[in-house]
């Protein structure tokens, strides 16, 4: 075997396009789309739970910032009561654009 055919076998740069040349090469595409249309629902399904968790959180803050500048305890449960129907229905809400 020649050096020059030895050094084609081995080189890194043609590593790739040997492998699209390779008799797999066919389902190489298809894979790839699946792939990407994986990668692409997870990305949306990453921005609808941040989008979700981030309104929680703000409601959350709110809610806790309320309580502490309260006039006393009936204020605070009342506070707290409209929190907890606020947060179930945000939930509902969620579920049900899921199903």
């Amino acid at each position: 075997m020649s050096s020059s055919r030895k050094s084609e076998q081995h080189d890194p740069s043609n590593l790739w396009a040997d492998f699209l040349r390779a008799p797999a090469a066919n389902l190489t595409g298809p894979l790839l789309d699946q792939f990407m249309s994986c990668s692409q629902k997870c990305l949306a399904w990453n921005s609808e739970v941040a989008r979700f968790v981030g309104g929680r959180i703000s409601d959350d803050g709110a809610t806790l910032l309320e309580i502490a500048q309260c006039g006393g305890l009936p204020k605070a449960l009342e506070i707290q009561q409209a929190w907890f129907r606020r947060a179930v229905e945000d939930y509902f809400n969620e579920t049900r654009r899921y199903m």
